[in-house]
């Protein structure tokens, strides 16, 4: 009646790995592209049959190695290699036969991609190593590529300097001798944008441009007592800014010459930061010339070769030279008339 009794710890463990059923993968050719491929398999002593997995994304459009994986229930793994091959004889075609040269003042901030056309992978998007901004002239090569054939197309970018060649500001006293019309001329490359602002005004005015020969004209202007006008110019992209003290011409349509100290001369202001030796001559209404001053004299007083001249309308005209952004000279005219008030 007597017994006994005994516990035995049992352990199973599978060590062996799944085998594959192909000793090896057929390899797979396709024209563009493979959407998706039938996962092959593999026995387990434990588990039976096993399908492959891979980690590699559908379609695959490149040529390649991809590993497939046999895994059983205790962790063990056995991988097996398939060769992808993807046929693709054409390359893309751009879009463009050619691509615009650029032109660009200054600075070139972004660029546009060009496109082209793949038989197997559609529209394909350019790129490029060229880096932004561009500040020099450079040739970029586009590259296309749907990941078999690479197609190169190439892009000019001219840099063009802002600064301009010459400019030459001018104004022109109306007959009232107290407002003028200033015209603004620049000489710069036909691809930049010029803008004009007087000194005191608010807005930038656009120059227009006729074949890189750019102009403005601002028209009634009050002229200072001084005659200095600040004119500013700039080009809109940012790169060339100048400011130019413009000494327009004035002069009072009367004055009054009875040594009260106020109006008691006549002259031209502002000529004498132009052409400080210019010669203006004083005629009567017969056209007679009664006497000639310059901008840096005393002016007129009224009188003729020590005779006291009559209250009356006289006229006055006058040759001077002007110089342009570089220094060259050019030759300008005013004329006018203004009264002579004996009080």
């Amino acid at each position: 009646g007597n017994a006994d009794t005994c516990t035995a710890v049992v352990t199973v463990e599978d060590t062996v790995k799944p085998i594959v059923t192909e000793l090896s993968l057929p390899v797979i050719e396709k024209v563009c592209q493979v959407d998706k491929i039938d996962a092959p398999v593999a026995i387990d002593n434990c588990n039976g049959e096993i399908k492959g997995v891979t980690t590699e994304l559908f379609p695959i459009i490149t040529s390649t190695i991809i590993t497939w994986e046999y895994k059983d229930s205790n962790g063990n793994i056995t991988t097996q290699d398939q060769e992808i091959i993807i046929i693709d004889n054409i390359p893309p075609v751009p879009n463009a036969s050619s691509l615009d040269i650029l032109n660009i003042p200054c600075v070139l901030e972004k660029l546009t991609a060009p496109t082209a056309t793949d038989d197997c992978r559609g529209s394909i998007i350019g790129t490029t190593t060229t880096s932004l901004p561009i500040t020099t002239s450079t040739q970029i090569s586009w590259i296309f590529d749907d990941g078999i054939n690479k197609v190169i197309q190439y892009q000019q970018v001219n840099i063009i300097d802002s600064t301009p060649s010459n400019y030459r500001i001018s104004g022109v006293t109306n007959i009232s001798g107290n407002k003028a019309t200033v015209t603004i001329t620049i000489k710069g490359s036909e691809y930049v944008k010029y803008s004009a602002q007087l000194e005191g005004a608010n807005n930038w005015e656009l120059l227009d441009n006729n074949r890189g020969v750019f102009t403005v004209i601002f028209d009634d202007i009050d002229i200072p007592e001084n005659g200095l006008k600040v004119v500013n110019l700039r080009s809109e992209d940012g790169c060339w800014i100048e400011k130019i003290d413009l000494y327009l011409l004035k002069y009072n349509v009367f004055f009054t010459p009875n040594n009260d100290g106020e109006n008691d001369t006549w002259n031209i202001s502002g000529l004498e930061n132009k052409d400080p030796n210019a010669q203006i001559e004083i005629y009567d209404r017969f056209g007679k010339l009664i006497t000639k001053v310059t901008p840096s004299g005393y002016g007129w007083d009224g009188s003729y070769n020590g005779a006291i001249m009559p209250g009356n309308d006289y006229w006055f005209n006058v040759d001077y030279k002007e110089k342009d952004s570089e220094g060259n000279e050019f030759s300008r005219n005013v004329s006018g008339h203004f009264s002579l008030i004996r009080r």
